[in-house]
């Protein structure tokens, strides 16, 4: 498992589930802050979750969208910024 973080007015989460270095399962979430301390009861995350098959992205559920499925083009989008956030994480080591 890979966790990023990263902090400006919004944090967001971005968790990656692999085996070996491939990804199998992806979750993304983007806490507002600012919006969380105006209004604690209201405040909900939005969240992504990514499904891969074979490394590919094959499939994104997301509490913010209306239920139309994503375009290819977004699929492949998500599918090389997770990817490089898994490059990344290996050239750390």
């Amino acid at each position: 498992m890979v966790q990023f973080d990263s902090l400006n007015t919004k944090r967001n989460r971005t968790t990656i589930y692999m085996e070996d270095t491939i990804p199998f399962f992806a979750n993304k979430r983007e806490f507002d802050s600012l919006l969380f301390n105006e209004d604690k009861e209201w405040y909900e995350p939005f969240e992504d979750s990514i499904f891969f098959e074979n490394g590919e992205v094959i499939r994104i559920k997301s509490s913010g969208d209306c239920g139309a499925s994503f375009s290819g083009e977004y699929l492949m989008e998500e599918e090389v910024d997770i990817k490089a956030k898994i490059k990344l994480s290996l050239d750390k080591k």
